[in-house]
């Protein structure tokens, strides 16, 4: 009766030994953090002028290294340029078109925009090809050396 209480007892202890074993998060530590997919890293150097309405630079990157997970968009280096090495606001609206760079606004109602152009620096309103309130800044992607200017432009009526 003896054996038959201790075998009870040895078999109780394994099965409890073994939840434990199977609930403990498959060897991981309590508190650490699932296992996420590796998310792709890009690096692209380019070079851009930010420019206000009356075409003065306010603001210029030269050779700037690009790293994030984001794409390397125009709007995407744009915003981590400005928040990180600028310390300057830069606001979107839900179409992903700037509206904001620093103190300059863009509106909307008077005809303001921001404008760009791809491969070409010190270029006035009258070379600005692109409207960027349509969102092309935030599909435009970039390589490297790509070189653009980014410009608040105000119509003239």
């Amino acid at each position: 009766m003896k054996t038959v209480k201790i075998l009870s007892m040895l078999l109780a202890l394994l099965m409890l030994s073994s939840a434990f074993v199977a609930c403990d998060g498959a060897g991981k530590n309590a508190g650490e953090a699932p296992d996420l997919p590796e998310r792709e890293l890009y690096e692209v150097t380019v070079s851009f002028q930010i420019k206000d309405a009356t075409g003065k630079t306010v603001l210029e990157a030269t050779d700037y290294l690009y790293k994030g997970h984001e794409t390397p968009t125009i709007l995407n280096v744009l915003k981590t340029y400005l928040s990180v090495v600028a310390d300057y606001v830069c606001k979107v609206d839900k179409t992903n078109s700037i509206t904001q760079i620093g103190g300059m606004k863009a509106n909307k109602n008077n005809g303001e925009y921001w404008g760009f152009v791809d491969g070409g620096i010190n270029l006035s309103k009258d070379d600005i090809l692109d409207d960027l309130s349509d969102g092309k800044m935030s599909e435009t992607l970039l390589e490297d050396g790509d070189v653009f200017t980014v410009m608040l432009i105000a119509e003239e009526e």
